[in-house]
């Protein structure tokens, strides 16, 4: 079956920087390799994001050139060493992005299941939410009131990409929750914790300076809530 899923998930893709290729011996063999011919003519390469930016989000047929280039990345780990890459912020990231990743294309898992019968959903609750628009909002005003605390210390301000990722999953978190059922968001939710793609962006310290800031963010219950399920990590 064509894997037509998980829209998402690309909404929220949190890989901002490119990937860097091997050193240069390990990148010289490994493009000589058989499994990089094979990849390039899938449309992944080290050093391109063109199968996992945001505006790839609605064009479902990318989905599967996107896990090739997870993949891709994961080879380059194992035959070069993670400090190769310089795209996740740590292996344990890769692992479990490729691992969920991995999951939600195998036809038949409840991840994949939960995808496909709800595509349509997540199409329609997707094109009618800015989350990322409502996510830099709430960024910027809590920038201006910092600037206009008397006591205002520059080194203790939030990390305003980890603050704003981190209300963009919610914010579609929610967005599917309410439109396509409570059992869905939940499932998006999982993919997301499961994943680390937030922890790509948000270290720990980051996370737990927003965590004890959230009261203070003027946000909804709600969005407190699935904030903080999303930046807390799982004992």
């Amino acid at each position: 079956m064509t894997i037509k899923v998980l829209l998402f998930a690309f909404s929220v893709l949190l890989l901002a920087k490119d990937a860097q290729g091997c050193q240069k011996e390990c990148h010289e063999r490994f493009h000589n390799s058989e499994l990089d011919v094979k990849t390039r003519k899938k449309g992944c390469r080290p050093g391109s994001q063109a199968a996992v930016r945001n505006d790839d989000v609605h064009d479902t047929n990318k989905l599967g050139r996107t896990t090739t280039y997870i993949r891709c990345l994961k080879e380059y780990q194992d035959k070069c060493g993670f400090d190769s890459i310089g795209f996740f912020s740590s292996p344990d990231v890769l692992e479990a992005y490729f691992n969920t990743t991995s999951e939600l294309c195998e036809e038949g898992t409840s991840l994949n299941t939960v995808a496909i019968e709800n595509l349509q959903c997540f199409n329609e609750t997707l094109s009618k939410t800015n989350c990322r628009k409502e996510a830099r909002n709430v960024s910027s005003s809590y920038v201006r009131r910092r600037f206009e605390e008397a006591e205002f210390e520059p080194q203790n301000t939030l990390n305003l990409e980890c603050l704003e990722k981190a209300l963009s999953a919610s914010c579609i978190v929610l967005s599917i929750s309410e439109n396509c059922g409570k059992d869905v968001g939940y499932a998006t939710l999982d993919f997301i914790r499961r994943s680390k793609i937030l922890e790509n962006v948000c270290l720990d310290q980051a996370a737990r300076l927003i965590l004890d800031e959230l009261h203070n963010l003027q946000l909804s219950e709600d969005k407190i809530q699935s904030v903080t399920l999303l930046l807390e990590k799982p004992e």
